[in-house]
């Protein structure tokens, strides 16, 4: 499991917009648009509806971000006891 680093926070997905790109709702309530990496289309990792990912946001327009990790149902519980969901 992977814990989010300085600039990276965890979302959760709303909704699918796309052409790889879906809206994350943060932690705070704010929505962001976010793109699928290709590394995770690579894999064929399933991302669904109320997933929670991890985010890395852009440097030029912190509104938008790179989806970069998918949370499994076994890590739920480890991102709320460190107050992360």
């Amino acid at each position: 499991m992977r814990i989010p680093k300085n600039d990276e926070y965890v979302g959760k997905i709303v909704e699918f917009l796309g052409g790889g790109k879906v809206k994350i709702e943060k932690k705070d309530g704010t929505c962001i648009i976010c793109r699928i990496v290709g590394r995770i289309r690579a894999k064929k990792i399933q991302i669904r509806m109320n997933d929670y990912v991890l985010i890395k946001p852009w440097s030029i327009e912190p509104d938008k971000g790179d989806i970069i990790w998918r949370y499994i149902q076994a890590d739920f519980g480890i991102l709320q006891r460190n107050n992360l969901i």
